[in-house]
């Protein structure tokens, strides 16, 4: 071999281990937010797919990286919206068992609730709950007793003079944390006639911890209404939607969706019987405009696993 064939294969070599490096080099110095944040955009407008292979990326990529738990919990997301319930229930559980004091935990636990529900098992949908009931602080504690006193098949009435009790003192931040702490009623007087988004949110949630869904409606489609723009105001379209949901008797199929598809007033006997449901059906024609309105943000993967639910 010549030495000028020598010299060749010794700057091939010297290249490829150059390009090599500069390629290891590049992927080490890659930002991480791109993915997540890329991934939470398609996310919000319903592209499920690219958000997977977005997320996906980013856990493979990054397995010890700062956004790993977000990355789960919004991956998890990307397949209830989809409808992939067992691969949502999967990650779901991984975040709640690796990462159990993070939010995104305690937020996966109501999440795993609401598969349950959608998937047609009530009483374990209402274990789910409970957990979160239980829990020592979970902001979505409101959520979790609305959902348990629904699956229960109750309605009730509000104290009259828990709505009474407007006193405008100290901050809603004491009030957000007596909500997540399950005290519901002692959170009102802080919380009633103040401003502010997360006030708005952490109101509604008390009401529906108190099983009062009408206002809990009313207070979340006032967020909504004012908070268009921010991502507060398209948590609370969704929840609107689930108190309208929740003031409708037990979750059986009559009352869930046959009630737009079956049933009518001539198969009932009465005055009252026809006002009870005409009302019902209006609430129900109220539930699924409301729904059918969410098509992006922040909510949309459980408004679109609440709408495929609502279908059958």
């Amino acid at each position: 071999m010549t030495s000028v064939s020598k010299y060749v294969i010794k700057m091939v070599f010297l290249w490829g281990a150059l390009g090599a490096y500069f390629v290891f080099i590049m992927n080490a110095c890659e930002p991480e937010a791109p993915y997540i944040n890329q991934g939470r955009l398609y996310l919000y407008k319903g592209k499920y797919d690219k958000a997977e292979r977005k997320f996906t990326r980013y856990l493979k990529r990054y397995p010890t990286g700062t956004d790993l738990v977000r990355a789960r919990f919004l991956l998890a997301k990307s397949y209830l919206g989809r409808g992939e319930y067992a691969e949502a229930t999967k990650l779901f559980g991984e975040v709640i068992k690796k990462h159990g004091k993070t939010n995104e935990a305690k937020k996966s636990l109501y999440k795993l609730a609401l598969i349950q529900l959608f998937q047609g098992q009530p009483r374990s949908a209402a274990r789910y709950a409970s957990r979160v009931e239980s829990a020592t602080s979970n902001s979505m504690k409101g959520e979790a007793s609305a959902l348990t006193y629904w699956l229960a098949g109750g309605l009730s009435k509000v104290d009259a003079t828990a709505r009474a009790r407007r006193r405008n003192i100290l901050e809603p931040k004491r009030g957000g944390k007596l909500v997540k702490s399950g005290a519901f009623r002692s959170a009102l007087p802080y919380l009633l006639n103040r401003s502010g988004d997360k006030t708005h949110l952490f109101l509604g949630k008390a009401w529906l911890g108190l099983h009062d869904f009408d206002q809990a409606h009313h207070v979340f489609s006032r967020c909504a209404r004012r908070f268009t723009k921010r991502e507060v105001g398209a948590k609370c379209q969704f929840k609107a939607v689930m108190a309208l949901l929740f003031a409708n008797n037990k979750p059986d199929g009559q009352r869930r969706a046959g009630l737009l598809r079956n049933a009518t007033l001539k198969h009932l006997k009465g005055t009252a019987a026809k006002a009870k449901m005409r009302n019902t059906q209006v609430r129900m024609l109220q539930t699924r405009k409301q729904l059918d309105a969410i098509r992006s943000g922040v909510m949309l993967p459980e408004a679109d696993a609440l709408r495929r639910w609502l279908a059958r």
